[in-house]
């Protein structure tokens, strides 16, 4: 009797196994920062270490696996359901259709979305017919909170709209997030229930093909009930975790004493032999890709794949079932090792990125907004921030146990350094708007002083206002009115340059005259015995020296020294030919640098020329007051220094004035007396 060999259609057996179910590792890749839920984590399968166990039962994957050990086909069944299907039933629904569209989708598809997109499509996902894996909600999840997070990482106004219908959308995400929590974990309670009512379907198989081994009834009905028996072991699902390696292991090793058996028809072994080892043999060819993928983290997860499809390919000749198990055992062993390597450097690249963030939050919190107080430190400052958050963003993921906390950290320090820059702006908005009036009335006075063309007075007042203006805050918001500034004091400088320049002219002409009445001075000075008419002539040309206008100081000094030096060498001889040598009272004279010039005495000679000096040193404060540009405090004091000692001077001009009309007063009554007095109280003539 021919027998149908256990795995007969290995491409139907294969083609079950795809469907089976299998929950993903964790992600190695780099995943943006998401503030971690309370969800309760989904059990994830175990890596297996280089140093697992040598039997093959421990490469058993994890109980979250939900095998479907699906019952293999003959072929004339096969065929018969092929004809007995209708096209048109199986035919995907539009809803159906959409499920899966959603499930499809990538990373980068749902990061082209916005949040109020994604969750809309998480919205979809929820009201499906059939809840979705918890992978796919943590991917919407993950990229949904990696564009809030991005948005605020860059400052702008168009990125704060988005962050606030962020922050909308993230209240409805939130209880989205919530009620699928509630059903998975419903969810998961029934497929706990569901695992235990297989352990107990899968005992009781245990013990069938326990009991049919030692059965004395022929090889057709043991064949039959032992293919009745597989069936339901592969239709039957997942087992509790705890549980799943023992009744798995029992199964494998009863099914092998059933090969094992001397009455099994030979040609239904070795049929079955050859086709468990072709594919066993395909799975270690698939093992042998993995182990040189550079992808070590989805080959630790395919990995488990393979492990599960190991189990259920039926065992091969004896002979051979060390040597294939070795080879698959040390090929998981390798791409287990690879992922460990892996993740090890993943955990040591985590914490080197802990270090560089947690530095990045304490450059931040160095920062003391309290400390900036001009908008060029804000700006500077500015720039520091976000190039530390570039850095945060460049710089990759860190452990989950404290990814939340640094976020918020991070999140936190910035929004103290930027809340506290908008206050500062919006108070120096409100000055900038405040001094945009007193620059407009600046404006106004200056073109009022230009309009009525008070061109020398309105110096120092134009002064006032250019050192006002700079103590203002400049801004490119003020720019017309800086503009307009600018050409109303270009308009009175142009002016005032033209008066100075009159000016300089006039003092050329002012210089020539002084030269001219010093080289009459060397002639003076040049005479030997001078008259009384040189005298004369010596005072007038002193005087007429003192009155000429205005002259560069430096010049005036330098002519009024040379001048002093020629009138003293002038009136020494002078003395000297009027006194003899002897005379002790000419001695006394001749120590001094001037001789009487007006018919009021040597006392009043003094004080006249003190005067004359003092009134040429006010010519000259007063020229170099109104020429003075005052732009510091500086220069400020300087200028009320000057104006104090013209005040001063002023005021001691006038005292000697006082004296002057004093000393004529004194005089015309001496002469007006020594008139009417008798001729005999009239002083002899010397």
């Amino acid at each position: 009797m021919n027998l149908i060999p256990q795995e007969e259609n290995l491409e139907q057996s294969n083609a079950l196994d795809q469907t089976t179910t299998t929950p993903s590792a964790p992600e190695a890749t780099t995943t943006p920062e998401i503030p971690a839920e309370t969800t309760p984590e989904l059990e994830t399968a175990p890596v297996t270490s280089p140093q697992a166990s040598t039997s093959e039962t421990d490469a058993a994957p994890s109980a979250t696996e939900e095998t479907t050990d699906a019952p293999v086909a003959t072929q004339d069944s096969v065929e018969e359901e092929t004809m007995s299907s209708d096209p048109a039933t199986d035919l995907p629904s539009e809803e159906e259709l959409q499920y899966q569209a959603l499930l499809n989708k990538s990373d980068a598809d749902i990061a082209k979305m916005s949040c109020a997109q994604i969750t809309d499509d998480v919205v979809l996902l929820l009201q499906s017919g059939e809840l979705p894996p918890r992978s796919i909600i943590d991917r919407y999840k993950s990229v949904f909170y990696s564009k809030m997070n991005s948005y605020l990482n860059t400052v702008s106004e168009e990125n704060a709209k988005l962050r606030a219908d962020a922050e909308a959308q993230e209240i409805r995400l939130k209880e989205l997030l919530n009620d699928f929590k509630e059903r998975n974990r419903k969810r998961q309670e029934e497929i706990a229930e569901e695992q235990r009512a297989n352990l107990e379907i899968k005992r009781d198989l245990v013990e069938r093909l326990r009991k049919l081994l030692s059965s004395s009834e022929n090889f057709s009905v043991i064949s039959k009930e032992y293919r009745e028996i597989t069936e339901n072991w592969r239709s039957t699902g997942a087992v509790p975790p705890g549980d799943m390696r023992q009744i798995q292991g029992e199964f494998e090793h009863l099914r092998e004493q059933f090969y094992d058996l001397q009455q099994i028809n030979h040609e239904f072994r070795d049929y079955d032999f050859k086709k468990n080892l072709e594919a066993k043999q395909a799975i270690i060819q698939r093992a042998k890709e993995l182990a040189e993928s550079t992808d070590v983290t989805q080959a630790a997860r395919e990995l488990q794949d393979l492990h599960h499809r190991w189990r259920d390919v039926g065992p091969v000749a004896k002979e051979l079932r060390k040597d294939l198990w070795k080879q698959f055992q040390e090929l998981s062993a390798q791409i287990n090792f690879n992922n460990q390597e892996y993740r090890n450097q993943q955990r040591t690249q985590e914490g080197e990125n802990e270090t560089i963030k947690r530095g990045i939050i304490t450059q931040i919190e160095a920062i003391n907004p309290n400390e900036i107080h001009t908008f060029k430190d804000w700006r500077t400052f500015t720039d520091q921030i976000k190039e530390l958050q570039a850095q945060w963003r460049r710089t990759g993921r860190v452990p989950r146990a404290v990814s939340e906390e640094l976020y918020l950290h991070f999140r936190t320090a910035c929004d103290i350094f930027f809340d506290k820059r908008k206050e500062f702006m919006r108070d120096r908005n409100k000055l900038i708007s405040e001094q945009g009036d007193r620059k407009r009335a600046i404006i106004e006075e200056i073109e009022q002083i230009v309009a009525e063309e008070r061109w020398p007075e309105g110096h120092s007042r134009i002064q006032e206002l250019q050192t006002e203006w700079n103590e203002l805050i400049h801004t490119n918001k003020h720019q017309a009115l800086f503009k307009r500034f600018r050409t109303a004091c270009d308009t009175y400088y142009t002016h005032h340059k033209a008066l100075y320049q009159a000016q300089r002219e006039e003092s050329k002409e002012h210089i020539a005259a002084a030269k001219q009445l010093l080289a009459r001075a060397h002639e003076l000075a040049a005479i030997e015995t001078p008259s009384d008419a040189d005298r004369e002539e010596a005072v007038t040309l002193q005087r007429d020296f003192h009155q000429l206008g205005y002259m560069p100081r430096k010049t005036r000094r330098k002519l009024q020294d040379e001048l002093k030096e020629q009138m003293d060498a002038f009136f020494n001889k002078l003395r000297s030919s009027d006194r003899p040598r002897g005379d002790r009272r000419d001695n006394r004279n001749n120590r001094r640098n001037f001789a009487p010039t007006s018919p009021y005495g040597e006392e009043y000679d003094k004080i006249q020329r003190k005067k004359e000096q003092l009134e040429s040193d006010l010519q000259t404060y007063s020229n170099n007051k109104e020429r003075l540009s005052v732009t510091s405090s500086a220069g400020e004091n300087l200028l009320k220094m000057l104006e104090e000692r013209c005040e001063a001077m002023q005021q001691e001009i006038e005292t000697l004035d006082l004296k002057l009309r004093d000393i004529r007063k004194e005089q015309r009554a001496q002469q007006e007396s020594d008139t009417t007095a008798p001729e005999s109280e009239q002083p002899e003539e010397k």
